[in-house]
């Protein structure tokens, strides 16, 4: 499955676990499908799907091919943090194609960035800072 995959793919990127520390004092390896819990060491970061679709054409309709919109957002102590973390992301999705490592071995075709944002919220003990990243995914579902 897809998102089986973009996890153990995110996981595996030393240049990323290097940034999110192995040694964290949550336990995690400080990425999160959908939304960290609320004890999470700083930086990590978290990720859902916006959107998706299969691709349809006029002859087939739907196929396997499909298409995701992924938002990443990191969060960290500062800004500078969060950029540091986003950009390596954009450096680990740069021009990938390849295979996930999901039990489905799901072929991605393209990714492509499609939206940075940076935000800020305030919280009681001071200020969390996040940059915001949308990847499109082309993929072929052979779950």
């Amino acid at each position: 499955m897809f998102q089986e995959g973009l996890y153990a793919y995110l996981k595996s990127q030393s240049s990323l676990t290097a940034l999110l520390g192995t040694t964290r004092g949550d336990k995690t390896n400080g990425i999160f499908p959908m939304q960290a819990p609320g004890d999470a060491t700083l930086p990590y970061i978290s990720y859902a799907r916006v959107s998706g679709a299969p691709i349809y054409t006029l002859v087939e309709g739907a196929n396997r091919f499909h298409k995701s919109r992924f938002r990443f957002s990191v969060y960290a102590a500062s800004q500078s943090d969060a950029v540091h973390v986003s950009e390596v992301i954009k450096k680990i999705f740069a021009s990938f194609v390849g295979t996930f490592p999901d039990a489905d071995a799901t072929p991605v075709e393209n990714v492509m960035l499609e939206l940075e944002a940076d935000d800020a919220e305030s919280v009681p003990h001071g200020t969390i800072y996040a940059c915001h990243l949308d990847f499109a995914f082309h993929y072929i579902d052979t779950a």
